[in-house]
């Protein structure tokens, strides 16, 4: 009896299906954007932009869906969302931050400039 054996290339998917099921990202969506009435949930949206989610279809994902789940996210907060699941995942993975700093911008200006 010959055993066979079937390989599928996964890419990231693995890892990045592995750290949404850890920090449990719809969850943390969901919790905070309110129940649309359809079938696929604002989290749900999200992560699927990413890899397709338990029991949704491909035609459950149409830009009425990702468009209407976007909306939501805008509405809620982008950054304060962003935020939010962040420090939600430091805490899954145990990561010890002493200080936050939210300013994304830096300005810098170095060598010999000759003036009038």
């Amino acid at each position: 009896m010959s055993a066979e054996y079937v390989t599928q290339d996964l890419h990231h998917f693995g890892i990045v299906a592995g750290v949404c099921e850890k920090i449990d990202l719809i969850g943390q969506i969901d919790v905070r954007i309110t129940d649309t009435g359809r079938k696929v949930t604002v989290g749900e949206a999200v992560q699927a932009m990413v890899l397709i989610g338990e029991g949704i279809e491909a035609s459950d994902l149409n830009s009425d869906s990702l468009g209407k789940a976007l909306d939501r996210l805008h509405e809620a907060g982008i950054t304060e969302l962003f935020a939010s699941i962040s420090v939600h995942a430091l805490r899954c993975y145990g990561v010890d931050v002493g200080f936050a700093h939210l300013d994304t911008t830096a300005m810098s200006l170095q060598g010999k400039y000759d003036f009038e």
